[in-house]
């Protein structure tokens, strides 16, 4: 987690080469099988972002998005991968394949939007919240701190930053 952090502040410093390092110690030093699963999922989708948008490399981007993939545990599914596919495909004349991978976003999309009405309730936190007075988390600490994932709020350089070819 700490190298994956790292190397999204590398990126925005422009130090290329570092990132790149980073990303690569983060990969190596994340567990293996199911445990390591959600997180070597983030880190190949950000090394393939990072090799289209920064090292213009589409083909080892296109091998990260699908090592990412077979992970399967990309938070919030699969559609920004794929999203991120078919841009790549785009820019390498492979209009079937950009294509393809459209379909699967909609797909993806259309079936987290048919529940996104009811996400919010089902929603751990919101549970949490809605089980208790309001005034009781002003005066009682938490008993167990909640959770939140390693990835949220890790955002890298805007993409408008890069011109590709």
């Amino acid at each position: 987690r700490l190298y994956h952090t790292w190397a999204i502040c590398e990126w925005h410093l422009q130090n290329l080469d570092r990132a790149e390092v980073l990303f690569d110690h983060g990969l190596r030093l994340t567990n293996s099988g199911d445990d390591g699963s959600e997180a070597r999922s983030v880190i190949l989708f950000s090394i393939a972002r990072f090799l289209f948008y920064a090292k213009n490399d589409g083909i080892l981007a296109q091998h990260c998005i699908g090592l990412s993939l077979t992970e399967n545990m990309m938070p919030g599914g699969n559609a920004d991968i794929w999203l991120l596919w078919a841009k790549v495909a785009k820019t390498m004349s492979n209009d079937d394949l950009a294509r393809q991978c459209l379909r699967e976003v909609d797909k993806l999309n259309k079936t987290t939007g048919a529940n996104s009405a009811f996400s919010t309730v089902n929603n751990h936190e919101m549970n949490r919240m809605l089980r208790r007075a309001p005034w009781e988390l002003k005066i009682l600490k938490p008993s167990c701190p909640e959770k939140k994932s390693w990835y949220k709020g890790l955002l890298p350089p805007e993409e408008e930053k890069y011109q590709l070819p």
